[in-house]
């Protein structure tokens, strides 16, 4: 069985962390960053199975890295879980136009995070 790639994108550097472990302990193989430029760099090289990114951060707005992340051929199918306190509606004219999207509102229970991850997973 093949381990499942997770591109994990958060300014929050506790939550970065924490997420990234727990996912790690769920089995998944997890790349965490800080801002999306980081993690745009990686993504050129090598795809995951999953982007979960913040909107609001420093340098890039996960709306920008998930245009960004549209834009690339090898990208463009890749399921994108979009993790933000900020109200979806706000972004959702931003971002509706993508498929394989999914939110999750901060704060979110580890349950809640995995059940989305396993989900969008499930149809990558």
């Amino acid at each position: 069985m093949t381990i499942k790639k997770i591109c994990l994108v958060d300014d929050t550097t506790d939550l970065l962390r924490n997420l990234a472990q727990f996912l790690e302990m769920e089995g998944y193989e997890v790349w965490p960053y800080e801002n999306g430029h980081d993690a745009l760099e990686r993504l050129k090289t090598e795809t995951p199975h999953l982007i979960i990114t913040d909107l609001w951060m420093p340098e890039m707005e996960g709306t920008e890295l998930i245009r960004a992340v549209r834009s690339m051929l090898q990208l463009k199918n890749v399921p994108i879980a979009v993790f933000s306190a900020k109200p979806f509606q706000e972004y959702e004219a931003k971002v509706k136009i993508f498929n394989k999207m999914a939110y999750i509102k901060k704060p979110a229970t580890l349950d809640e995070i995995l059940t989305v991850v396993n989900e969008l997973l499930a149809i990558s």
